[in-house]
This record gives C-alpha cells, sequence and structure tokens, in this order.
C-alpha cells in the first residue's frame, strides 16, 4: 500500500469527507463548505468550489459522492435546505432543493450519472424523526442532474 499525505488547507476544516476520483485524484468536502479537488501525484490542490451556505455560516457538508460516468463531478449533502453537485472541471455548482422540503442528509450518483437520490429528514439524537415538511413526504427524491455526458442518451 501507498500512502501519500497533501496538506489542501491552512484552516481549521471540520470534519472532513473525501471520494477518489482514480488511483490519483480525490475531492475533499469539509466544514469549509468548499469542494476541493486534490491530485496527490504532483500535490496540486485546486480547483476550489463554494458549495456551502453564503454568508459564510459553517457547512457541515456530508455524503460526498461521485459517479465513474462523470469522474469529476460530485455530489454532496449539506444538511441543510440543498443537495449541492459540482463540476470541478467545468466550474460549476447547482444546488438541488427537495421539492417535498426537509433537509439534506445523503446523496448518491446513479452509475450513469443522470440521477440524483436525495435522503431528506431532520433528526435528533433523542426521541422519534419529525415528521417531513408538508406532511409524511417520501424519504427519497429523484432529480435529473446535468445533461448527460456526450453520447449517452438518458
Amino acid at each position: 500500500m501507498e500512502t501519500t499525505c497533501v496538506h489542501y488547507s491552512r484552516e481549521y476544516v471540520g470534519s472532513p469527507c473525501i471520494v477518489a476520483i482514480d488511483r490519483d485524484r480525490c475531492v475533499v468536502a469539509d466544514g469549509t463548505g468548499y469542494l476541493t479537488a486534490v491530485d496527490l501525484k504532483p500535490q496540486v490542490v485546486g480547483p476550489r468550489l463554494f458549495v456551502g451556505v453564503s454568508g459564510g455560516m459553517a457547512t457541515n457538508l456530508r455524503s460526498l459522492r461521485s459517479t465513474p460516468a462523470r469522474p469529476w463531478m460530485v455530489a454532496v449533502a449539506t444538511r441543510g435546505a440543498y443537495a449541492a453537485i459540482g463540476d470541478l472541471e467545468q466550474k460549476l455548482v447547482a444546488k438541488i432543493h427537495p421539492v417535498e422540503g426537509g433537509t439534506v442528509q445523503a446523496v448518491a450518483i446513479s452509475p450513469d450519472g443522470c440521477t440524483l437520490a436525495i435522503g431528506t429528514g431532520a433528526y435528533t439524537a433523542a426521541g422519534p424523526p419529525p415528521a417531513a415538511a408538508g406532511g409524511a413526504g417520501k424519504p427519497l427524491i429523484r432529480t435529473a442532474l446535468f445533461p448527460p455526458p456526450r453520447g449517452k442518451p438518458r
């Protein structure tokens, strides 16, 4: 096993989560609200995309996911009102708001990179979870992502 250390931030970053893009590249999401690309071989950090809540509030990004169909596109749960999709190659961010409300706790991307699953809810350490906004909503929401990769129909 090979180990490589790259310092990607000089600031306190909270609890980072990481997803591998390939053998030598990864993306980190952390409490600063940024998605940060890291190329391990040359130890290059960047680009960085802000996906957190504007206004400088701390963002507890969680459930960072990627898909082989679109390696530089990642999705992350903000544990707030939306999921964020970051395209680190194009340097684009899209915020996906759940139709039935609730805080976004988890995300997953389909293998073809065309569908995003969002897990919502408000969960406390004590007692049962409260009902979703708008009544007993569906706990999982599917929504379309960016247009499919070139040459791949939806």
